[in-house]
């Protein structure tokens, strides 16, 4: 069995550990980064299709993720603004509309009762603290029920429409899965709703040149041989003199650790003694999002040929949102489908075959019917992904983020906590993982 000594063990090789294990490196503190996959980046998945990068897992930066956007530039990275030339398509209650802008217009009852819950969210969100959400004065109250429960009101379907289709695409849920309380304090973490509805702007902005998995990669190439890939951590005993990780034969010594991963995957790891009942909870109280990405290749991007951004969005069927993920000059063309929420859940069950015959149909039905003819296809169902369980983050139900969060960065003796699900600013993002990273690193050296 082999012993190793350090100071710290960082467990995880996403973003958030890394840049952990980075600022302490950077201080003389010695670490070790055990990763159970075989390979860094954890939800950042870049795939190489026909020489073109294409990530399946965390895809845009937005300009206000000055975090990110510090790190692409430290590494030489471009960023490419989200192809929108040309006209967007939405496919709302079967029906397909062409629009430009934003939002597409379905009917003045809509965009009104639309854009009146939208500044509702926003009113309401400005007085949630990012820090400690749950002391707002009615913290207690709007975490005692669901975003379908502030939906309730609505009488138009775009304005129902255009709810379910946040919650799908930014967290992978339902309406009814999410607290509502949970939802403003996403939001305010992110600077409002429009941050991260928005394309132009917002969080959907641009995307890094070459994918967005190099910048885990640099990141470990620069830390070398104390990132060690195919170590999954299954214990971790801590007392006030330090802790001891075990990974495999591997036992490692440390004064510190930090546990970089989601609360629900932070659950399948033994803690002797147990941690705290509350810290413990998260793991069964904040599961994962449901979450597939599909990459659908060809020879050129041809809807670009006949006006169209290669944007669409759909209410109904398999497939929520479709963008052009082409390199600039459109060879190849590649057209990604994110299927979120219930239908991410539902395509899972299916075998491969009758999965991308589902996505190329719905895709096709969203854009045209040349959609259903690739010469090449991928997809990445999340929910399979051992080490992730999901994407794109860890959700909270009602009654959660209130009885459960002020235990979320809290350290439980030598354990320290980061994952994008820690941070206070763009939580669930990479922006948010590199902050929670710094924090955690700090917690250390302070």
């Amino acid at each position: 069995m082999a012993e190793v000594d350090v100071d710290v063990v960082v467990v995880g090789a996403g973003l958030s550990g890394l840049s952990a294990a980075r600022e302490l490196t950077r201080q003389g503190v010695r670490v070790l980064v055990l990763e159970a996959r075989d390979r860094v980046g954890g939800k950042m998945y870049t795939l190489p299709l026909e020489g073109c990068a294409v990530d399946f897992g965390a895809h845009w930066v937005a300009p206000t993720q000055r975090r990110t956007l510090a790190l692409a530039h430290e590494f030489g990275i471009a960023r490419e603004p989200q192809y929108l030339d040309g006209t967007h398509l939405a496919t709302l209650g079967g029906r397909r509309r062409k629009f430009t802008g934003s939002t597409p217009f379905v009917s003045v009852l809509g965009t009104a009762e639309t854009a009146f819950a939208v500044v509702g969210v926003e009113m309401r969100r400005r007085l949630v603290d990012p820090q400690q959400p749950w002391r707002a004065r009615l913290a207690g109250r709007w975490d005692s029920y669901t975003l379908a429960h502030f939906m309730r009101t609505m009488r138009s379907s775009t304005a129902r429409s255009t709810f379910t289709l946040i919650a799908r695409t930014v967290f992978g849920a339902e309406p009814s899965e999410l607290s509502f309380l949970y939802f403003l304090w996403y939001a305010q973490c992110a600077g409002g709703l429009p941050a991260l509805m928005d394309f132009e702007g917002g969080a959907q902005d641009s995307h890094l040149v070459g994918g967005t998995q190099q910048l885990c990669e640099l990141l470990a190439a620069e830390l070398g041989e104390a990132v060690v890939l195919g170590a999954p951590v299954s214990s971790v005993a801590h007392d006030s003199t330090g802790v001891v990780v075990t990974s495999g034969a591997r036992t490692v010594h440390a004064g510190r650790v930090i546990v970089a991963v989601s609360p629900a995957v932070a659950g399948r790891i033994e803690f002797d003694p147990p941690l705290p009942p509350a810290r413990e909870a998260l793991a069964q109280r904040m599961p994962m999002g449901a979450y597939m990405k599909a990459a659908a290749l060809y020879e050129r991007a041809w809807w670009r040929d006949r006006g169209l951004s290669g944007l669409a969005f759909a209410d109904r069927g398999p497939v929520q949102m479709v963008v052009d993920a082409s390199p600039p000059a459109g060879r190849p063309g590649v057209l990604v489908g994110f299927v979120t929420g219930t239908p991410a859940r539902a395509l899972g069950g299916l075998e491969t075959g009758a999965r991308r015959q589902a996505v190329l149909a719905a895709i096709a039905a969203m854009v045209a019917p040349e959609a259903a003819r690739p010469v090449g296809y991928a997809d990445v169902n999340w929910l399979e992904e051992r080490w992730s369980r999901g994407a794109p983050v860890g959700l909270m139900a009602p009654g959660t983020l209130t009885g459960l969060g002020p235990v979320l960065r809290k350290p439980a003796g030598s354990v320290h906590w980061a994952g994008t699900e820690t941070a206070t600013e763009w939580n669930g993002y990479m922006e948010g993982a590199i902050q929670a990273g710094h924090r955690a690193a700090r917690e250390i050296t302070v």
